[in-house]
């Protein structure tokens, strides 16, 4: 983590400075530079969603996003176990 942070803050994306009261702390901030990273990320995340759901009907699109999220249950293991289709002989 601490070279994680390192990097970024070489790089400008985040400032850090000691914490109030806990110099063994560290507050760490977005710089103009990080917000705009994360803007640009963002806006680039909105333009693949859109052109990923063109075509789709709302309802379709709904369904999908239902179907992503019990997914992430699943893999988050808050799901209860789902018998596996049986396949078609």
């Amino acid at each position: 983590m601490a070279t994680s942070l390192k990097s970024l803050e070489k790089k400008g994306y985040i400032s850090r400075e000691p914490e109030p009261g806990d110099a063994r702390r560290n507050r760490v901030t977005l710089t103009d530079k990080g917000q705009q990273a994360v803007d640009d990320c963002f806006a680039c995340l909105q333009r693949v969603t859109r052109r990923a759901f063109a075509g789709l009907s709302t309802e379709e699109q709904s369904v999908l996003r239902g179907f992503y999220l019990r997914m992430l249950d699943n893999l988050r293991g808050n799901s209860l176990p789902h018998p596996m289709p049986k396949e078609e002989s």
